[in-house]
């Protein structure tokens, strides 16, 4: 049987009463990040029935509209990405382009951009993601303007350029 010596009961009773006035507190807001890191996701190439592709170099581009340059992303053997892009400025909104390139003997051709807007205006993640996979955000490119895509006519064993 436990006791307490005189007074001693007042310690433990102090203690749950401090926990318990904590509790109520709000959590302070986290700041608005000056840049963030931004976690590229897309299956499209994967979801395509298309042998041609596994045998050619395919490389992706993820450019922001307002910054210089681009971030190369990584399209694994399947066909998938999963990529990260550091040190993305923030405190606006920004229009992303994800550009699909499948390099052959005569060199890169685009394949597939996509296109999305993220508000990163009062962002507070230091890793934003992004998510590609939304069919509306496709737009297929045509190099020869004979109304089949570029993926369509690789696929199909046709050379998109002619």
């Amino acid at each position: 049987m436990a006791s307490f010596s005189r007074g001693g009961w007042l310690a433990p009773l102090a203690l749950a009463s401090l926990l318990a006035a904590c509790g109520g507190q709000e959590v302070a807001p986290r700041p608005v990040q000056d840049e963030v890191a931004l976690l590229v996701q897309d299956d499209f190439l994967a979801q395509q029935d298309c042998a041609r592709l596994e045998t050619l170099q395919v490389k992706g581009e993820l450019s922001i509209m307002g910054v210089l340059g681009y971030c190369r992303i990584s399209v694994k053997a399947d066909g998938s990405v999963l990529s990260l892009c550091e040190k993305v400025p923030a405190k606006k909104e920004r229009t992303l382009t994800l550009t699909y390139l499948a390099e052959d003997e005569v060199g890169p051709l685009e394949i597939v951009e996509l296109e999305d807007t993220v508000d990163l205006t009062a962002e507070t993640r230091t890793r934003v993601p992004l998510d590609f996979s939304t069919e509306t955000r496709r737009v297929l490119q045509d190099s020869d303007n004979d109304g089949r895509s570029n993926l369509e006519e690789l696929c199909a064993g046709d050379d998109p350029r002619h």
